[in-house]
């Protein structure tokens, strides 16, 4: 009886023993096979959604236009009425001969219009307004002719004006040299120019944002100098608009200004406020306060308002007026509809962006982004022979690109070309050591092509440390010991 008992115990302990060592063999090749690591990363790329470009750049230009007019007392929306009213007042030659320069200018013809100004130099060295609208377009002819502006300029500020109602507040002069001192790099001489325009003629709105524009450079040095001072600039900001409520310029950049300062709903106000404008030159300016808008609902997570500001922006300008952002607006609203799933409207963006780019004599750092970019939403479309293309032009720009390599080794797993994406895979992990999903990958893909039996060797660049080097043996062996445990209970079945 006793013998029994023992016996089916025993017989009880051995299927105990079996079916846990079968449980236990099992468990460890799931845990092997799903959830050790090396499985890691082969679904997708990594993709990173970020901004991009900055929400501001503050070194905001002062359009020819605010500084430029085709004349001082001339509005160019009354121009050609008062210019026949100063020939019917003035029928002195040298007049005559400044209002055919003006006309001249207005056509680009900056060659003909000088030779009108000289002209009415010659018959009358004492008109300061020649001078300045002389100056003017040597300004506008070229960086080969500032030299000469600079000089125009100066010789107005010693003769008497012809038109000014009050000569002691005739700044012109002073407003345009400082606008080519600007251009030549010459801050703080553009800044003493600027302080004596306010000084003579404190209600000069324009001068106010020539100095906020001034105000906004950086300054590296550590002197007392108000470069670098955005409360400075917003200062004369708010004058200026104070001065002239409707005043697009000043208002683009006063949100310019906030936006960079993280007040983004102020700014979104001074956005909408250049856009609602109903100034002659206000469409000078839509497109970029489009494109600010859409930069800093990018920022907020707001998508439909960023397409939608990013859409108003890249339309044609309705008075043809240039704009300098296409390409980055474009780019972003890509960058948008990547975050949104929409992978062939973002290709398609990420494409004319690259086209504006590819135009540009400079170079522009969203390009290398934007090909980047473009692989990750041509991989989502499982354009894989597009996003190797995308991925390789990055690496050709920037070949320390870590994250390039790791994507391209995605696209070529895909693809089944497992040399190429382990060739890749190695690259951007000798770029990157850290970047824990390309070793992971690097060992699933040999395992893909090799198997499981050798694949978990192939470690020669990743060093494994020691707790990686034990853990791999340790689930080695129980992939091993759980199939000794499998086999016998087959050959005992």
């Amino acid at each position: 009886m006793d013998n029994c008992v023992k016996a089916h115990c025993m017989l009880n302990i051995k299927k105990i023993y079996k079916l846990v060592s079968i449980t236990v063999s099992w468990l460890g090749i799931f845990i092997f096979i799903f959830l050790f690591p090396i499985q890691i990363a082969l679904a997708a790329p990594q993709v990173n959604i970020n901004v991009g470009a900055s929400v501001v750049d503050v070194g905001f230009d002062i359009r020819d236009l605010t500084l430029f007019r085709a004349n001082y007392y001339l509005q160019s929306d009354e121009t050609k009425n008062k210019t026949e009213a100063l020939k019917q007042q003035y029928e002195d030659e040298p007049v005559l001969d400044y209002i055919n320069g003006i006309d001249a200018s207005q056509e680009g013809d900056f060659k003909k219009a000088i030779g009108y100004f000289s002209d009415a130099l010659k018959k009358d060295g004492n008109f300061a307004e020649a001078y300045v609208a002389r100056g003017r377009v040597y300004s506008q002819w070229g960086d080969n002719h500032l030299k000469e502006a600079i000089r125009s300029y100066t010789e107005a500020l010693e003769k008497p004006p012809k038109f000014a109602p009050d000569p002691s507040r005739f700044v012109e002069p002073l407003l345009g040299r400082a606008a080519v001192y600007r251009k030549l790099g010459k801050d703080k001489a553009a800044l003493d120019d600027l302080n004596r325009v306010i000084e003579q003629n404190p209600d000069f709105y324009d001068a106010y944002l020539a100095r906020a524009d001034i105000y906004t450079k950086n300054n590296d040095t550590k002197d007392a100098s108000p470069l670098g001072d955005r409360d400075l600039a917003l200062k004369d900001l708010n004058t200026a608009i104070y001065l002239k409520p409707d005043y697009p310029a000043a208002l683009l950049a006063r949100g310019l200004i906030q936006a960079e300062l993280e007040k983004d709903k102020e700014a979104i106000s001074n956005f909408y406020e250049v856009i609602q404008s109903d100034e002659a030159d206000a469409a000078a300016y839509y497109n970029d306060a489009y494109y600010y808008l859409g930069l800093i609902y990018l920022k907020l997570a707001q998508e439909k308002q960023a397409i939608q500001a990013f859409s108003s922006a890249v339309k044609p300008n309705e008075k043809g007026y240039d704009f300098k952002h296409y390409a980055d607006a474009y780019y972003n609203r890509g960058l948008v509809y990547s975050k949104l799933e929409n992978y062939a409207e973002a290709v398609e963006d990420f494409t004319k962006a690259l086209n504006y780019i590819n135009k540009e004599i400079l170079p522009n750092p969203t390009k290398i982004d934007a090909y980047y970019y473009r692989g990750n939403a041509n991989f989502e479309l499982w354009n894989l022979q597009q996003s190797v293309a995308d991925y390789t032009k990055v690496i050709s720009l920037k070949p320390n690109f870590a994250l390039a390599y790791y994507n391209r080794c995605i696209s070529y797993r895909f693809q089944n070309n497992f040399d190429k994406a382990i060739q890749d895979c190695k690259k951007a992990i000798l770029l990157d050591p850290k970047m824990d999903e390309a070793n992971n990958t690097l060992w699933a893909i040999y395992i893909l092509k090799e198997g499981l039996k050798d694949g978990y060797i192939h470690i020669e660049i990743h060093k494994p440390t020691l707790w990686e080097y034990i853990n791999s043996l340790f689930w080695n062996l129980v992939v091993r010991i759980g199939g000794f445990f499998i086999s016998q209970q087959v050959l005992q079945d």
